[in-house]
Parts: structure tokens; C-alpha cells; sequence
């Protein structure tokens, strides 16, 4: 009944395509015959804060979703541009940094969000400089 309050939520604000993960918690205490077991893949993870049950796949889940919509992007990072950098080591996995004449080249996996700004806002690297 709660995961239908919710969908019914979710539509009335248009909603339905952001992504979620239905978690689950107390999954030792389920009755027998009702699962608790997590399936890849699934929008449902069975979590036990008690026991620790679940937890990496709720992380798997989770960062599934966060690299949903990532993408590669490499730039040249201007040193001026500090914050960006800053940025871009919390939020991306870096592949390869190095240090160049006009600016830092960074190439990274960078959530969608992040590569916008990356792709509009400096100078993108490429072979011809």
C-alpha cells in the first residue's frame, strides 16, 4: 500500500522517471515465505540495520543509479579554475590527470550533471590543442 501511495505521488508530480530504489529495512524480521532475498537488477533491496544484511546491495544500487547517465569527458581545466577541479575529484572518478602548460587535463567519468558543465564551461581537450 505504501509503495502504490507512492507511485500515485511520484505520477501526480511527473515524476515517474527519476530513478529510485524502493529499500526495504528489517528484512530479518520478515515472515517465513516472504522474501527478503535481493535480485540484481530489481528496484527493491531488503536491507537489516540490525544485522547489516543488504547493505552492499543497497550501495550497489545506489551507485548504479549515480552512474546512470555518466559519461567520459576529457578537458583542459584551467589553473584559475580551482573549484572545478575540486569538483570534479569529489564527484568523478578520474581515469588520468596531468599537469600541462595551460591548464590541468583531466579525463574522468563525471555523472551528467557535472560533464554539462564540464562540456559549456572549459575548454574541451583534444589532439590539435
Amino acid at each position: 500500500m505504501h509503495r502504490k501511495v507512492t507511485e500515485d505521488t511520484l505520477r501526480d508530480l511527473d515524476s515517474l522517471g527519476i530513478p529510485r530504489i524502493y529499500v526495504y529495512n528489517k528484512s530479518d524480521l520478515r515472515g517465513e515465505g516472504l522474501t527478503s532475498l535481493n535480485k540484481e537488477g530489481s528496484d527493491s533491496v531488503y536491507v537489516s540495520a540490525r544485522t547489516g544484511y543488504g547493505i552492499d546491495a543497497l550501495l550497489d544500487a545506489l551507485q548504479g543509479i549515480f552512474q546512470s547517465g555518466s559519461r567520459e569527458v576529457e578537458v583542459l581545466i584551467s589553473y584559475a579554475e580551482g573549484h572545478l577541479l575540486d569538483r570534479i575529484h569529489r564527484e568523478a572518478e578520474i581515469t588520468s590527470e596531468s599537469y600541462e602548460e595551460n591548464g590541468i587535463h583531466i579525463a574522468a567519468l563525471c555523472p551528467a550533471p557535472l560533464a554539462d558543465i564540464l562540456e559549456k564551461g572549459v575548454v574541451r581537450f583534444s589532439a590539435e590543442g
